[in-house]
């Protein structure tokens, strides 16, 4: 009986093992990226006067309070959807602590004809940096959630925010694929978002994570935290929230409010 697991089962395990790691490998952006059918110019939720290019591959909604102000939060979003579905950040976070505000779309979202890829998005960050020295800015606070934690991350290692406010992150996009695929090894993935290291000197920062998370564990979260050198930094768990629903309780605008304050 032994024998015959041997000669028959385990060559069928051995071959679904090397095939799914072979798709994983091949296809990995398509479990990495996921762009919806939104066209960059079809948002209604923001002024279509908020539609501006940073740099020659960013293009991002823009907007200023009534008030003058020379403070900006600048929102880089997660791996789905698009730069317009985080208009709410607009109504709960900017407009309410009287604030200009800058969310970034990435290169291979909102149909740009293009592939999103880890360079891009590393692309749109230096270029937003480099828009943001032709402005008036006095305090700026860079948000990033989820793979957008990332992204902004590397925003904070060419250019230190005065708060940065990392949601659901993760210290290595590595550790993100090891927790979700522990038989293969890390070796697999070709897109490396190194996001603790490059966050490790920002010189304030605030963390939260979700405890029911089921695509970033809060543990790898806690882990980014950890690595920050900076004592001036705070991390947030929220209870009875996931990855997608964190949004949705009053306690993550409140924390973050009372923490920019």
């Amino acid at each position: 009986m032994r024998t015959l697991l041997l000669k028959h089962v385990l060559p069928i395990v051995l071959l679904t093992y090397l095939g799914l790691g072979a798709v994983l490998f091949l296809f990995q952006k398509s479990f990495i990226y996921y762009p919806d059918e939104r066209a960059f110019e079809d948002c209604t939720l923001l002024p279509r006067e908020s539609q501006i290019t940073v740099g020659p591959s960013t293009r991002a909604y823009f907007g200023t309070p009534p008030a003058t102000t020379s403070d900006i939060l600048i929102v880089y979003h997660g791996n789905a959807g698009n730069a317009c579905d985080r208009a709410f950040l607009v109504t709960n976070l900017a407009e309410p602590l009287g604030m200009a505000w800058l969310l970034v779309e990435y290169t291979g979202y909102a149909q740009d004809g293009k592939r999103p890829h880890r360079d891009a998005l590393l692309e749109n960050a230096r270029e937003v940096t480099t828009w943001l020295e032709a402005q008036n800015v006095d305090r700026e606070f860079v948000y990033g959630a989820s793979l957008g934690s990332a992204v902004a991350s590397y925003h904070a290692s060419l250019r230190a925010p005065d708060v940065l406010i990392a949601v659901s992150p993760f210290p290595t996009l590595t550790s993100v694929a090891r927790s979700a695929y522990p038989i293969y090894p890390g070796v697999l993935l070709r897109e490396h978002y190194d996001a603790a290291v490059w966050a490790s000197t920002t010189p304030r920062a605030l963390i939260i994570a979700a405890a029911d998370d089921s695509l970033i564990p809060p543990a790898l979260s806690r882990a980014y935290f950890d690595a920050l050198t900076t004592q001036d930094k705070q991390f947030t768990l929220i209870e009875n929230a996931n990855h997608n629903d964190l949004f949705a309780e009053p306690q993550f605008y409140t924390t973050i409010r009372e923490f920019l304050e």
